[in-house]
């Protein structure tokens, strides 16, 4: 179906929900898989440091699902941009320009529209700025 696919993932159910639906897309095992994941960086008198108090955690967990992967046979790769707080969306939508990706694909938290427009979705903003389909992953209604 698509040769090159792009995985924007936090690590979190929800991303692991995008990752095994991405797969399932792949026309062969010679697409291509990028799984991004994007750390989230603040800074203040202390120097830079990840949003994510267990973000060492989330990328082995994610690097784990890419090992997965490529011992299943596919071909996949593992990106880690860094952003200032509040632009993962314009990182995930760089790295598919770069890949010349078909499709991006991400999960969904599944909050409420008025915490999405307080607090922000990635998701929401890939819509507005990525040059590739966007397929949102919708959590399970029991969540």
């Amino acid at each position: 179906m698509f040769d090159s696919i792009v995985i924007a993932t936090d690590g979190s159910a929800h991303g692991t929900r995008a990752l095994d639906l991405a797969r399932s897309l792949v026309s062969s095992e010679s697409s291509g898989l990028t799984i991004v994941h994007v750390t989230e960086i603040v800074g203040g008198k202390g120097g830079l440091l990840p949003l994510a108090a267990d973000e060492d955690e989330r990328r082995a967990r994610i690097s784990a699902q890419v090992d997965e992967l490529r011992d299943a046979g596919l071909t996949a790769e593992f990106r880690t941009p860094s952003v200032q707080l509040g632009g993962p969306a314009h990182a995930i939508a760089e790295v598919a320009d770069s890949v010349k990706a078909d499709l991006i694909v991400v999960g969904s938290r599944g909050h409420s529209l008025i915490s999405k427009v307080v607090l922000g979705s990635v998701p929401i903003r890939l819509l507005q700025v990525a040059r590739c389909p966007v397929l949102v992953v919708p959590s399970p209604d029991d969540e």
